[in-house]
């Protein structure tokens, strides 16, 4: 498949982007860092950075900044991870990371001392395997270097059973107002099936219990359906202990296929797997609000209240916003500029220590990306047009008029004059249309790429229906919607010297 090859008639395109859908593992196709990166200088990337500022100051609601820092390490790898992670093989990894972070923002800290970050993730890995001399290191440098505003919600994720007094102390004494915790099961069959034997409810209700004493405004825990061994039983207990445990935020995520005992393999759950996994989420979904949980959008992510969302997620997600990312693993996208990372410790760890930038793997974006990103993560919740103008300056029919009405003409969405709906439930409905949203050149490179990638074939484990993830039928529509994003009114952190409490909807125009 090439470029040239791509059908102008909707109904060919449509079947076009099904059968990608069916066969690929990627589901979020902006940016294509997989099929069109190239490793490119750290200095054409600052050099990026500098010319989003001007940007940024002149209208922060509009390029909303976060920083993210990732510590790659856990102390032992548990099976359904798929994240940028190993396990400690020895303590040194870990000073061996701080040094080539805190050289890495000290090279980026002419840039980011220009910017008003309004959210900061720590993420992993596990990112309480710093001990607190090491963390007092590296906060008092992010915090030196990056002036948040004054209702930034800083959040760090944490495991329970490397989480303790001392660190939450010091945590909250730098201003983290978020933790999250990574719970993933609690059923001891389920956790033996996952590497995770060491866990117990306990560690959950404990770290919890520290976390509020110190004074943390919002806690989340995470939790994963469809998990070797797992019932549905056994996950709806798992979901009613966390739910009872204290947090504001619960967050469930279907197991994903990607996951090292099946990339390894290239194998996927079967189809029984798949439907018992979706029954879980389903069944959690009304247990949780029967309780007076609020889900967020048609995701399984349920809050108690505002101060629960996740911030970063959502600018940098749902708000087409900026992220800036340190630590090998990290992802990074700078406004509709570029997108880069480094998933290889030597090559990003070498240029630091001889106070280098290193070189990263980065894709040139397209004009039209950012707005493309923004309509991919809205379609199924429904595309606010105003939401849209607000971030955009024009509407979105100006912009993807043709796009949009094509699939509308499809039967997949309905234009309305303040909304677009998705006409959708599924899942791999979802990804076809966002797949169907690219532009012609990226439709045209995706399918070139991934027929001649081993990956290409991946999905044909379960007779054609698609990989994994893609076999999952939407919540309903009872939840918060996008359009609310532009009335949450975040909290101004506590002790945060001339806090005004300014949020996202007294910010947007």
């Amino acid at each position: 498949m090439s470029l040239q090859t791509i059908p102008s008639d909707p109904t060919a395109r449509w079947q076009l982007v099904q059968h990608l859908t069916q066969r690929m593992r990627s589901g979020d196709d902006l940016p294509l860092l997989e099929v069109e990166g190239e490793w490119r200088p750290g200095k054409l990337v600052l050099d990026t950075w500098e010319r989003f500022v001007d940007r940024h100051r002149a209208a922060p609601e509009r390029h909303p900044f976060g920083v993210y820092t990732h510590l790659p390490y856990c102390t032992t790898k548990c099976t359904y991870c798929q994240d940028f992670t190993e396990g400690l093989s020895s303590p040194e990894f870990l000073e061996r990371h701080l040094s080539g972070v805190l050289t890495e923002l000290e090279l980026f800290a002419p840039v980011l001392r220009q910017l008003r970050p309004t959210s900061f993730y720590f993420g992993g890995g596990t990112p309480s395997l710093w001990s607190p001399k090491q963390m007092q290191r590296y906060y008092e440098k992010l915090f030196e270097i990056c002036n948040f505003t004054s209702d930034a919600q800083l959040c760090a994720e944490a495991n329970p059973n490397s989480f303790d007094r001392e660190k939450a102390e010091l945590l909250r004494s730098f201003g983290i107002n978020r933790m999250s915790f990574g719970v993933q099961a609690l059923d001891p069959v389920v956790l033996g099936q996952i590497n995770r034997a060491y866990q117990k409810p306990g560690d959950i209700a404990d770290a919890i219990a520290l976390a509020r004493s110190v004074g943390v405004e919002s806690v989340n825990l995470d939790l994963v359906a469809g998990l070797p061994e797992q019932s549905t039983q056994s996950f709806l207990n798992d979901v009613k202990f966390c739910a009872e445990a204290g947090p504001d935020l619960l967050w469930l995520h279907p197991f994903n296929p990607e996951a090292d005992i099946f990339v390894k393999a290239k194998r996927q759950l079967e189809r029984d797997s798949l439907e018992l996994r979706e029954e879980m989420l389903h069944a959690a979904d009304a247990m949780l609000l029967g309780m007076g949980w609020e889900r967020l959008f048609r995701q399984p992510i349920y809050h108690k209240k505002l101060i629960g969302h996740p911030r970063h997620f959502v600018e940098a997600d749902y708000l087409g916003g900026s992220v800036m990312g340190f630590g090998w693993g990290a992802f990074s996208r700078c406004d509709g500029d570029i997108a880069y990372g480094n998933l290889e410790r030597p090559r990003w760890e070498t240029p630091l220590k001889s106070g280098e930038l290193p070189e990263y793997f980065s894709e040139i974006l397209e004009p039209t990306d950012r707005s493309t990103r923004f309509l991919m993560f809205h379609a199924k919740e429904g595309i606010d047009r105003a939401l849209y103008r607000d971030l955009f300056g024009r509407d979105v029919l100006e912009d993807h008029g043709q796009r949009l009405g094509e699939l509308a003409e499809l039967g997949w969405l309905r234009i309305e004059p303040n909304t677009i709906t998705a006409q959708f439930d599924w899942w791999h409905d979802d990804l076809a249309v966002r797949r169907y949203l690219l532009s012609d050149r990226r439709l045209g490179v995706l399918a070139d790429k991934y027929q001649r990638s081993g990956w290409y074939n991946a999905g044909a484990g379960i007779q054609g229906q698609g990989r994994t993830y893609d076999y999952f039928r939407w919540l309903s529509r009872e939840g918060r919607t996008p359009q609310d994003l532009r009335a949450i009114p975040w909290q101004p952190r506590l002790g945060s010297a001339g806090a005004s409490g300014n949020g996202l909807a007294s910010a947007l125009p």
